[in-house]
């Protein structure tokens, strides 16, 4: 809660710096993207089908099922 007052106290004085660490902060919607994912990613867009990450952990390839959902990408 502590925290919460702080950040409200300090956005109208420096917005630009709030927005950019909301943009990037993974707890409010921001998205990491590990190595494998980045290269099925773009195997994706550029139309070559990829639906999984190339890795036989299958903590990862939920973990990017996970990922392409809210990307919006079809991961199955």
């Amino acid at each position: 809660m502590f925290a919460n007052a702080m950040l409200e106290l300090i956005k109208p004085i420096v917005p630009w710096a709030i927005e950019a660490w909301e943009d990037y902060h993974e707890h409010r919607g921001a998205i990491r993207l590990t190595r494998l994912e980045v290269e099925a990613l773009a195997k994706m867009l550029q139309g070559v089908g990829i639906q999984s990450i190339d890795s036989e952990n299958k903590r990862e390839r939920d973990e990017w099922v996970s990922k392409a959902i809210k990307l919006g990408v079809d991961a199955k």
